[in-house]
């Protein structure tokens, strides 16, 4: 970056930890890292070179040596620590979701329009270099309008990753939290407003409150006539065969993604990112196999260069610098959070969620 910034991180956990070093890497100032658990916030700042750490983030927040904050901390907290530094005139980067309730996402907007600074929230799928090429290449037309989305997000997991995920279940769920990104994807991909979401969940482990679940599917329907299907879970009882699809259907044609994972290991996080893109375009009329066209890319990736949230960071980054106005990103957000919340009340009414797709 031509200006170097300086942040203030919040939340010394796993996401805290890669927002600060992704950051670092293009050349950012870590000033100082926040925790409730000061012990933490501690080894965190010593680890990438803080100039301090604090518990008081009210204070912290204030001082004049950060020029923005970092919020990776649960969603139920994001509401009340990005507000106040919006009051404070910092900008924001948020990790997703943008928060717990649809009622904190509008105060949160709503606190946005009523500072100098801007709140960015990280969807960092719409900035990664895979998932630009995939909705760029659905996006030209190549298998015509896609009316049929399919994704999963399935993650058999064991250890600390399962436990850390049992945790988070107790305040959340996996189609809110992995969900709130590919229902993302699927607005971008369809450019048109969820009008009806019916979702169903199930409970498969006894290591989770009775009144939760760590499996949920979903059906999204858009205002253009296209269909979203999202399922995801977490737990070791999940199967590798499940874990990663992406489908494309339009009257052209087909778009998978194929991402390859170690054959007898579970890879969560992963180690490498294998992806192949691979496109089937069918003629108009009375197709024949032989006459199907396919076309295939193939884009590698190394989560241990911090790439994985480049793409987020730059955007944020260069809109700090440009001064570029945010606030439809903001929106994106919060529509994705409608969508998954509305498919959580559908797993507790059994009902069909209608919903209005008039703006904010």
């Amino acid at each position: 970056m031509a200006n170097q910034f300086s942040f203030m991180l919040v939340g010394a956990g796993g996401m805290g930890s890669l927002h600060a070093q992704g950051l670092q890497s293009l050349g950012c100032e870590l000033i100082c890292v926040v925790d409730k658990d000061v012990a933490k916030a501690e080894s965190l700042a010593m680890k990438l070179d803080a100039k301090r750490w604090s518990q008081d983030y009210s204070s912290e927040v204030r001082k004049d040596d950060i020029d923005f904050v970092v919020v990776a901390t649960w969603p139920d907290s994001h509401a009340p620590l990005a507000i106040e530094a919006l009051q404070a005139g910092k900008d924001v980067l948020c990790e997703k979701p943008i928060a717990h309730t649809l009622e904190s996402a509008r105060k949160m907007i709503g606190a946005t329009r009523e500072s100098d600074a801007q709140l960015f929230v990280g969807h960092c799928l719409r900035y990664d270099d895979v998932w630009k090429t995939i909705v760029a290449d659905l996006h030209s037309g190549a298998i015509g309008k896609p009316m049929i989305l399919r994704m999963t997000g399935n993650q058999m997991t064991f250890g600390s990753v399962w436990r850390a995920q049992q945790n988070l279940i107790k305040a959340s769920s996996p189609l809110i939290d992995c969900g709130v990104h590919y229902v993302d994807l699927m607005r971008w991909i369809v450019q048109a407003e969820a009008t009806e979401v019916f979702a169903m969940g199930a409970r498969i482990s006894e290591e989770i409150p009775e009144d939760r679940y760590n499996y949920g599917l979903l059906q999204v329907k858009f205002a253009d006539g296209s269909i979203g299907h999202y399922e995801a879970g977490w737990g070791p009882m999940m199967t590798k065969n499940a874990w990663y699809v992406k489908d494309f259907s339009g009257p052209k044609g087909s778009y998978s993604v194929y991402y390859d994972l170690q054959p007898d290991l579970p890879d969560n996080p992963p180690k490498h990112l294998r992806y192949t893109l691979r496109l089937q375009q069918i003629p108009t009329h009375n197709p024949e196999w032989k006459s199907v066209k396919i076309t295939e890319k193939v884009i590698e990736k190394d989560p241990a260069k911090n790439d994985l949230l480049k793409g987020e960071h730059l955007f944020f980054l260069e809109s700090l610098q440009a001064g570029r106005d945010l606030s439809q990103q903001l929106i994106e957000a919060y529509k994705a959070l409608e969508i998954v919340y509305a498919a959580d009340e559908s797993i507790r009414t059994e009902q069909i969620i209608h919903l209005d797709t008039k703006g904010l």
